[in-house]
């Protein structure tokens, strides 16, 4: 049963990184069509993300155009319940006055990462992981997903006891 329960941790976290994957590869479309411009980070009027609505479930956003496959929106080691959306972008790529050739290290600058309980659906976050800002979703066991603006993506194990100590620790350890 523990290799089982490895395999499904193993199967949801490579699906986690194909969906980052997909969604880098469908923001850099957006950015190409729209000659280097950004899209926003913050939801509602004109972000990656507009609306989520879960009946009918449907997203809105310039990104959703480029991927309207709603699975690939959801992590799926991510259990909340009525949740539609896993995933969170920088805000330090918000689109006002940005252009892609502002971004100087591609491959070095994140792009979305998992969302974790403490967001209320903000589906963007700021790196100061401070008091005021979404703290990463910790979905696998104890690391989370994450892309950058070059489009590959990568599993990152936080040592951050603050990651770490979200209001369900058992979750966190038994987490696929």
């Amino acid at each position: 049963m523990v290799a089982l329960s490895g395999v499904h941790q193993n199967a949801y976290r490579t699906t986690c990184l194909g969906n980052l994957h997909q969604l880098s590869v469908a923001w850099m479309a957006y950015v190409t069509d729209n000659n280097g411009r950004l899209p926003g980070a913050t939801p509602g009027g004109g972000g990656w993300i507009d609306a989520v609505t879960a009946a009918p479930p449907s997203i809105s956003g310039r990104l959703y155009p480029y991927l309207n496959d709603l699975k690939v929106y959801l992590c799926p080691a991510d259990n909340r319940a009525g949740r539609m959306v896993s995933y969170a972008m920088s805000c330090r790529l918000d689109a006002l006055n940005m252009d892609y050739t502002d971004i100087s290290a591609p491959s070095a600058s994140i792009l979305f990462i998992e969302e974790g309980d403490t967001a209320i659906g903000e589906l963007f976050f700021n790196h100061c992981f401070d008091a005021s800002s979404t703290i990463p979703g910790v979905w696998h066991k104890t690391g989370s997903c994450l892309s950058f603006v070059d489009g590959h993506a990568e599993y990152w194990v936080w040592q951050s006891p603050r990651l770490l100590s979200t209001r369900d620790r058992n979750r966190l350890v038994n987490a696929p």
